[in-house]
């Protein structure tokens, strides 16, 4: 605990946190002896108080004129000279204005979440309340641990100005006002028109949020138009002396690959009469040692992906649970697009796993920590945060929800696992031939589980590639014996509906959906659209306006879903390159590889005019 000083002359730091629990967890930090006031908390010389989310909201159209109340196509496009702001919680705000105005404060630390949002919440507040943070001494309190008391003493040790952050906050403004003009205006353009019913239907449009709405529809569209066609699979057992196994027919396609599907019934069953009963010969066996990397680091998307793939949790539901695990200090900070950590983290990755090992075993099978290399510590490909780790808290453990439990022990599963030795397994092909027909066995011998020995349910739930049939010994050349025929008629499947890991796969890879390969460069290059922060957001959004609902797993868009892609399948607006493009140019700015960031919004603008040209001339073509 800290000295007293005299109240005489006694100047203060504020500190704005983002939420009244993480105020606490830096006021304990700071003086354990706080006191808690209304609206704030009295550490030491420090103020600490809270925003509660988004404290400062941006204006409706209706507030700029009330003539906007009212949707007309004539008014279109709204596009305001200067976006303004208003206060959307008045009574804590008004606790944060006057805490500003106190004559003993002497700086302002923001302390809001470390990411593009975080600093956006806290910048309003300071614009509206009327900080001037660029006269004034304004810091920025930056890190990925969670709030732990050594954390938040580290952090405020190592405060930055927040000058250097002024590039990120120019970015989440941008994407804020560039969503702004997208949603109001496309969303009022396409309700006016093609709204149907007395009371019309709103269409709601969105930067991000309808091109997620395409993929979504065009998939349930390749399935509803799927034509599936009938093939044969034809499996042989062979066998040698008492040992026996099963190969499955192939041929080589023009294309040089091998295929198993026979599409001509009358030629499947010509192949089973004639090798009925008939001896064969291995042909051919390779046997090839293959090993497999440790998985790596959880990011927030890949958390959410393995999340919904195992359990069925919603990306939405994964990032609560991690919310809360990291408010609880059990984690580190979630919201992060990385999966390295930093080089100097060695000391601190040795002393988190000392504490995991009081409950998980695993953690014995753990050589040189060091020996993991670039593949987990790698200070170059960090963005803004490191990778999701445990802090190494295993205190009140059993007192987790199941939900909390699964996932903190699969961040801790994952932790552990990327540190073990490589996967190591040989692979076995074996050609058996039977008169001029070929048959393929698969085979797998595992020579060290590695990182896999942590796991007893494969790679996070999913098997990992190729069968294990079991093998005997076998020599090429040797003859076998055809014991079984079996001929199986199966048919082509459409592709699956998205679940949540697969759409927010397609939303990160969203290279893969375009054919220009300049785009597809600079696509590759970026995170896809939206961030991990919003991707299950957007989600939930989509299913809260009846756009697609969640059966299981599945998301199955909804009529009204398949009735707006239409509309506007053209428009760049439904384009999930041309949004990635967007969401790229947004990364520009906050890193500063952008010269004037109005530009941006320019290209929002001018297309936004475009779009309403359209509609208006297709609301008259339909008159």
């Amino acid at each position: 605990m800290r000295k007293k000083r005299s109240n005489k002359n006694r100047m203060f730091k504020l500190i704005l946190a983002e939420k009244p629990s993480q105020a606490r967890d830096i006021a304990i930090a700071i003086d354990d002896n706080y006191k808690t006031q209304r609206g704030y908390i009295l550490a030491g010389d420090y103020i600490v108080t809270w925003a509660i989310g988004h404290l400062v909201e941006l204006y409706e159209p209706e507030d700029y004129d009330f003539r906007y109340k009212r949707w007309r196509l004539n008014d279109l496009p709204i596009i305001p000279d200067e976006f303004l702001y208003k206060v959307k919680e008045e009574k804590q705000f008004r606790v944060i204005a006057r805490l500003l105005t106190r004559k003993d404060v002497e700086a302002v630390i923001i302390a809001t979440d470390p990411g593009r949002e975080g600093e956006l919440i806290a910048r309003l507040i300071l614009r509206e309340a009327g900080w001037n943070w660029e006269e004034r001494p304004t810091y920025r309190f930056w890190t990925s641990k969670a709030l732990t008391p050594s954390a938040v003493r580290e952090a405020l040790e190592n405060l930055r100005p927040v000058t250097e952050f002024d590039r990120l906050y120019l970015s989440a403004l941008m994407r804020q006002w560039a969503d702004w003009i997208v949603g109001i205006n496309a969303s009022r353009g396409y309700t006016l028109i093609f709204g149907r019913g007395g009371k019309k239907e709103v269409y709601s449009v969105g930067r991000v949020q309808t091109p997620t709405l395409k993929l979504i529809v065009d998939r349930e569209l390749e399935i509803k138009n799927f034509k599936p066609v009938d093939y044969w699979l034809i499996k042989a057992t062979f066998s040698k002396g008492s040992e026996s196994y099963v190969g499955t027919y192939f041929c080589i396609k023009e294309d040089g690959k091998e295929d198993s599907k026979i599409y001509d019934e009358d030629l499947a069953k010509r192949i089973l009469d004639e090798v009925r009963d008939k001896k064969g010969v291995v042909e051919k066996i390779e046997r090839k040692l293959k090993r497999l990397a440790p998985p790596k680091l959880f990011s927030l998307t890949t958390l959410q992906q393995v999340a919904n793939k195992k359990y069925g949790f919603s990306a939405s539901k994964t990032l609560d649970i991690a919310q809360s695990l990291y408010e609880k200090k059990y984690i580190t900070y979630p919201r992060t697009e990385s999966v390295v950590l930093h080089e100097d983290q060695l000391d601190e990755i040795r002393e988190i796993l000392r504490r995991l090992g009081a409950r998980y075993s695993e953690v014995e099978g753990i050589g040189d920590v060091g020996s993991a290399g670039k593949r987990v510590f790698d200070s170059r490909k960090l963005t803004d945060h490191h990778a999701i780790i445990p802090t190494g808290k295993l205190s009140s453990f059993d007192r987790l929800s199941e939900a909390e439990k699964k996932l903190l022990d699969l961040i801790i599963r994952r932790f552990i696992a990327v540190f073990y030795d490589h996967y190591e397994y040989e692979s076995i092909r074996v050609i058996t031939k039977v008169g001029e027909y070929r048959f393929l066995s698969l085979g797998r011998i595992v020579r060290n589980p590695g990182w896999l020995s942590v796991y007893d349910f494969g790679i996070d739930g999913d098997n990992e590639e190729g069968e294990r049939e079991p093998l005997p010994y076998l020599d090429e050349g040797d003859s076998v014996d055809v014991t079984r025929l079996k001929m199986e008629k199966k048919q082509t499947e459409p592709p699956k509906r998205y679940t949540e890991a697969t759409l927010i796969d397609a939303m990160v890879n969203a290279w893969r959906f375009t054919e220009d390969e300049n785009l597809k460069k600079i696509l590759k290059e970026c995170d896809g659209i939206g961030t991990p922060a919003t991707r299950s957001s957007i989600i939930e959004t989509l299913i809260k306006r009846n756009y697609v609902v969640r059966k299981r797993k599945d998301l199955i868009p909804t009529d009204k879903a398949v009735f707006l892609v239409d509309k506007v399948r053209d428009e760049k607006i439904a384009d999930i390159a041309w949004t990635a493009v967007w969401e790229k140019k947004l990364e520009d700015i906050a890193k500063g590889r952008c010269r004037d960031a109005r530009d941006f919004l320019k290209d929002i603008t001018s297309y936004v005019y475009d779009l309403v040209s359209r509609l208006r001339e297709y609301g008259e073509r339909e008159r």
